[in-house]
């Protein structure tokens, strides 16, 4: 069974991500609905907020007021969010980094790499997979 209405969270604090993260998306042929946040108590607030769930959230770790690595914690902690997959799109690639994700119920961890076409090719692959070959929650 496919859900009705596919939404994206993207909690990431630079802007210009989130701008080239919605247009890789676009070119990729994402339809969905598109959610940004800049840090992990503005996605909790949508969350709170927000109807329906997302697909899944697209989790930046380096950011302000409450980072990935905390929003991650408390989102797999949670009953009613534990369910949402979480994707972590990060710039760190340290070993350290990925073990904790991980450890802490990260569905999947992505480099955010260092092009426009690396990103595209990223956003195909993220949307291809959580998309057309998963099956998710509703």
């Amino acid at each position: 069974m496919l859900c009705s209405e596919q939404v994206i969270i993207v909690a990431d604090d630079d802007p210009d991500d989130v701008l080239l993260i919605k247009d890789a998306l676009r070119e990729v042929h994402f339809s969905g609905n598109v959610v940004a946040a800049g840090n992990g108590i503005e996605l909790i607030g949508h969350l709170l907020n927000d109807t329906p769930s997302p697909s899944f959230i697209l989790l930046d770790l380096n950011m302000p007021v409450k980072d990935g690595r905390e929003t991650l914690k408390e989102l797999k902690s949670h009953p009613k969010w534990k369910s949402i997959p979480i994707v972590v799109h990060t710039t760190s690639d340290s070993p350290k980094d990925i073990l904790f994700c991980y450890t802490h119920g990260v569905n999947s961890y992505v480099c955010k790499g260092s092009s426009y076409g690396e990103l595209r090719k990223n956003m195909e692959g993220i949307v291809s997979y959580w998309f057309d070959i998963s099956r998710l929650p509703c």
